[in-house]
């Protein structure tokens, strides 16, 4: 059966008779994309072609750098990710088609629940571990689906997260630490894509309701593509209902002294900032220090980080993922 669309040009009607009597609720689907970047821009861009309403949220600019492998043209270059990439979809989207947002920003504990609501489902395509904890619990506590996307080298995992089956921290561990980041470990031609698909395909599935419950993964060096069930952590302090990155109070500020950011890092202990980063120098259990160009990070364990040599908040949390992702 094919739905028929009232003022709709005839271009998707690949895409309509795949999803037959679903292509409508596609459209009255309103999904928050989180994260724009390599991923991020590529599964935003695909919703918004089958009509998806969407919220897009990233916090960062485009550079010159992300040109190769990110959906963003050369005059994107010192925009904000977000404006750009709303403005790439309407070109490319009927205006009847769907509805689409964009907020210029850093999720945190503090504004999750203002940015995130009257959602159907959470795309996340972040590329710190922080950020993914905070929408996985504040997924488990709205009851709203989150699908999971993460990319690094030539590999890629994605999964669903609903309210009645594993999240990511029973799949990764309570404490979960990265161990590089995108920017060190370089990203494989074609596992953006793989995984974008994938997620939108996860999208397809909550609609038909058979959404996917296992975690994928991939490896294209190995060609590998292995599906891994999940199981419930007796000690899963999300699944129990308690919400440690929603509970986070203590946010990133500019400190007095000149270019100096604090901090308050998830992640402070010094043997698995080393494992992290091995160019960073421990001193004793007290303290990690990381020097790259002009950027000093300092993490004590204690709880709280100082990055010196930035403007902002923004350009702090940026560094500081770059560096030691896994905050």
């Amino acid at each position: 059966m094919v739905v028929k669309v009232k003022g709709e040009s005839n271009k998707r009607t690949r895409i309509r008779k795949y999803l037959g009597t679903d292509y409508k609720e596609i459209r009255d689907t309103h999904c928050t994309v989180i994260g724009l970047g390599t991923l991020g821009s590529k599964t935003a861009k695909t919703l918004g072609k089958i009509g998806t309403n969407l919220k897009l949220i990233d916090r960062d600019f485009v550079e010159e750098r992300n040109l190769d492998n990110q959906e963003y043209m050369e005059e994107d270059v010192g925009e904000l990710k977000a404006e750009a990439m709303e403005e790439k979809i309407r070109k490319i989207t009927p205006k009847e088609s769907c509805s689409i947002s964009s907020s210029s920003l850093d999720i945190n504990s503090n504004n999750i629940e203002n940015q995130i609501k009257e959602t159907d489902a959470i795309i996340d395509s972040t590329d710190n571990l922080r950020t993914r904890l905070l929408l996985n619990d504040y997924s488990k506590k709205e009851e709203i689906p989150l699908i999971i996307g993460m990319i690094g080298g030539a590999r890629g995992m994605t999964m669903t997260v609903l309210p009645d089956v594993p999240c990511l921290r029973c799949a990764l561990g309570e404490e979960p630490a990265s161990e590089k980041t995108c920017d060190q470990e370089g990203i494989s031609p074609g596992i953006a894509e793989i995984i974008s698909a994938l997620q939108v395909n996860q999208l397809v599935k909550l609609i038909k309701d058979k959404p996917m419950k296992n975690l994928l993964t991939i490896n294209l060096e190995q060609t590998s593509f292995n599906e891994l069930e999940t199981n419930k952590r007796r000690d899963c302090s999300a699944c129990k209902g308690n919400y440690k990155e929603l509970g986070r109070v203590k946010e990133a500020r500019k400190r007095c002294s000149e270019k100096s950011v604090q901090l308050y890092p998830r992640i402070t202990d010094p043997e698995k900032l080393k494992r992290i980063n091995p160019e960073a120098e421990t001193y004793g259990d007290k303290i990690t220090v990381l020097k790259n160009q002009n950027i000093k990070i300092s993490v004590y364990s204690s709880g709280k980080a100082i990055v010196k040599g930035v403007e902002s908040v923004e350009e702090a949390r940026k560094k500081y993922d770059e560096l030691l992702g896994g905050r």
